[in-house]
């Protein structure tokens, strides 16, 4: 089975697209193939990519990624709007906020917002999300943020057939 068809994705026939902006469902489609590749590598540092949407209608890919202790991430790559945001997800017990007094107590998740970053390109927004990974990693690892998402930013470049753009070799490298 293609990792393709393991994130839920399906393929077009060749030369067909959904999006008014078919360059850019293509990038997204080659950059989502790549995640069981990065889901391992995030694994080690104790992340875990929880979804990878493509709505190729619009052009849109929202990529969520979650820590163990709460933290998570979402990119969202939009008709050129790029964003990235920072959550804390806390466990609860009790009554939230707004609700009848009469029901009962129980566990529930509240989401406390720790920031928003706005790019001009998906390539920023990633790289961004990997050096976030890389600061902020449980587990101490030899490869570097930017080292785990390679894969999937050299599968974007191929797709999007972008020459001059490159992919950075390391860390310290914009």
């Amino acid at each position: 089975m293609t990792p393709a068809v393991l994130l839920g994705l399906t393929a077009l026939p060749p030369g067909r697209s959904l999006s008014t902006k078919p360059e850019i469902t293509k990038s997204m489609s080659a950059f989502a193939t790549m995640m069981p590749t990065v889901s391992a590598a995030l694994a080690l540092r104790g992340w875990e990519v929880r979804s990878v949407e493509i709505d190729a209608v619009i052009g849109r890919m929202d990529l969520d990624i979650h820590r163990n202790d709460g933290r998570w991430i979402r990119c969202r790559i939009e008709d050129g709007r790029c964003v990235v945001e920072r959550w804390q997800r806390e466990a609860m017990f009790g009554r939230q906020t707004g609700t009848n007094p009469g029901i009962p107590t129980q566990d529930f998740a509240q989401d406390a917002f720790l920031g928003r970053s706005r790019f001009d390109s998906p390539i920023a927004a990633f790289r961004c999300v990997a050096d976030y990974i890389g600061d902020n990693s449980m587990r101490h690892s030899a490869m570097s943020g930017r080292d785990i998402f390679r894969p999937a930013l050299a599968a974007w470049h191929k797709a999007s057939e972008s020459p001059g753009i490159r992919v950075p070799r390391g860390e310290g490298e914009p």
